[in-house]
């Protein structure tokens, strides 16, 4: 069995474009065909301009969702993730901003329910990530920004969505186990 090496993406600064990565990640989904499993939801997807946040958002436009999506500034990233949700004929909102700024998770939210009337899905997927040959090595500085925008704005999203998300909605954080039926409010993980 042959093994393909590719080179290590690396790119100067944080965050990383897609349109500047060579070998270009597969997000756009080009093969997948959507069974309507999502017709008429909203789907909030943070760090949706690329990567798995791209191809979480366009497989949910392929599946019926209108998708709103965050990203830091990859302005370029972020139009060409709108442009493929349209192309599946959905509707499609970007919003740039930092997902660890408590403001920030509130406004994405307040966007979201003002452009698409609720939020039916809230799958949090930005991150940051600092690479070190030890985890000792990372300053108290980069753990503290990769906390934030991977568990505090969780916390934040939810909480902003608390008021305005009906009873079946979900919540999807990457690497945590989620059941695909939706338990009454009261039930739900971190609901008060």
């Amino acid at each position: 069995m042959s093994e393909t090496t590719r080179k290590p993406q690396q790119q100067d600064h944080q965050p990383g474009s897609q349109a500047r990565m060579e070998p270009r990640p597969q997000a756009e989904m080009r093969n997948y065909n959507g069974a309507g499993k999502l017709d008429g939801k909203i789907a909030l997807v943070t760090g949706g301009d690329s990567g798995i946040g791209r191809a979480v958002a366009i497989g949910f436009a392929k599946e019926g969702a209108d998708v709103a999506i965050t990203y830091l500034n990859e302005h370029d990233d972020a139009q060409e993730t709108v442009r493929l949700i349209e192309a599946e004929g959905r509707r499609a909102l970007a919003m740039a901003g930092d997902i660890g700024d408590a403001d920030f998770c509130n406004q994405i939210v307040q966007r979201a329910v003002q452009s698409f009337g609720r939020i039916d899905i809230l799958v949090n997927n930005a991150a940051e990530q600092h690479l070190q040959p030890e985890f000792e090595k990372l300053s108290d500085e980069q753990l503290e920004r990769t906390c934030r925008g991977a568990v505090l704005s969780e916390n934040r999203s939810r909480l902003s969505m608390s008021e305005t998300r009906p009873p079946q909605s979900q919540n999807h954080q990457p690497g945590q186990e989620h059941e695909m039926h939706p338990r009454p409010r009261s039930e739900m993980r971190g609901y008060k």
